[in-house]
């Protein structure tokens, strides 16, 4: 966590010309669950009759609650919740408290050394030290990509992935990202940065974690986990727009993806728009260099490529950046963390990772 204090603290000039940003409406919808309107050290199983009868929450209340909580937040305070966080190893309580992140991003070593039950008391430690409700969130994708389910203490094997999901069709997919959602959020946890949403060639880098399927075919895997998560309580995160496609990801350097932007709407975009059109609240932008919408910047710190998101696509969720900490964007920007920040938020990110 000691690695984005110095951007933190930069970010507090930006809230002079930043007053419509509202990542905090991400928690607050009533799709996924009122997050930020129950009481964040109840869990939110304890009491399943009280929960199915309770009242959604309305916009004027939604709005009514950010107003009055921007209202009494710092400007520290509010540059901290542009923040959604890698979870410190140390201190992670005293960071929580002391900046107010928007949100923590559990890894595999916050799951490694704990049962459940434990690992809900430190979620819900972590929410005790902060004004504003907490984003927690995990990327346990299935596959290679699984934080929590390699460990029996929380369930009995590791999620399968993607491709090995879909030999059983939509209805295995379906049941997978039911039962992913119920654990996430019986632990506290109320994001999961999934589902990937590329179209990949065999003996690409991201195709053992892709559907392996077509436009079409990946369009309704991840409508499908898109609609179980949101229907259980469980926010999604579409990524890594617009698609790695057949391009390296590396953490060392930024890859080019040469093809036009009408090869791109007919390949890749649609599978977004079918994630939005399913329900998901929240895009990850990807550190992909698109020529067809920024000739210079990847997408990450594009003001092009988001508002192509916003204006052209229409989508009026939350954005987040890939995690900024990878080698390729630091090697690009001469390690200037706070310049990578800033240039994030001010071309549209919501929040950024880090």
């Amino acid at each position: 966590m000691k690695r984005p204090i110095a951007c933190l603290l930069l970010m507090v000039c930006l809230f002079n010309f930043t007053a419509c940003w509202n990542p905090i409406g991400f928690i607050l919808h009533p799709l996924g669950g009122d997050h930020g309107f129950q009481d964040q050290n109840v869990d939110p199983l304890k009491d399943k009759k009280k929960e199915e009868t309770k009242k959604p929450v309305t916009q004027a209340e939604m709005d009514a609650f950010v107003d009055n909580a921007m209202a009494t937040m710092s400007l520290e305070q509010k540059a901290g919740q542009l923040f959604l966080a890698i979870c410190p190893e140390d201190n992670p309580d005293y960071y929580a408290n002391e900046f107010q992140v928007g949100g923590y991003i559990l890894q595999e070593r916050d799951f490694a050394s704990n049962i459940l039950s434990e690992t809900q008391d430190v979620i819900k430690t972590y929410r005790s030290h902060v004004k504003i409700p907490m984003i927690i969130a995990v990327e346990e994708e299935g596959g290679d990509v699984v934080q929590f389910s390699p460990y029996k203490a929380y369930f009995s094997s590791p999620f399968p992935s993607a491709r090995e999901l879909l030999s059983g069709g939509l209805e295995a997919v379906a049941e997978d990202a039911v039962s992913k959602a119920k654990i996430i959020k019986e632990l506290g946890i109320n994001v999961n940065l999934a589902p990937l949403c590329d179209v990949s060639a065999v003996g690409s880098e991201l195709y053992d974690r892709a559907a392996g399927l077509d436009t079409e075919g990946t369009s309704s895997y991840v409508a499908e986990v898109v609609k179980s998560y949101q229907n259980n309580g469980i926010d999604a995160v579409l990524k890594y727009f617009p698609g790695y496609a057949n391009n390296m990801i590396s953490n060392q350097t930024l890859s080019t993806d040469t093809r036009s932007l009408q090869e791109l709407e007919a390949v890749d975009i649609p599978i977004y728009t079918a994630g939005i059109d399913a329900g998901a609240r929240c895009i990850m932008m990807s550190h992909l260099i698109v020529p067809s919408l920024d000739k210079n910047k990847p997408v990450s710190l594009s003001k092009a490529a988001y508002t192509y998101v916003r204006q052209t696509m229409g989508f009026q969720g939350v954005l987040i950046t890939q995690d900024l900490e990878i080698e390729g964007i630091l090697t690009r920007y001469n390690y200037h963390r706070d310049k990578i920040a800033i240039d994030a938020i001010l071309a549209g990110a919501d929040m950024v990772v880090t």
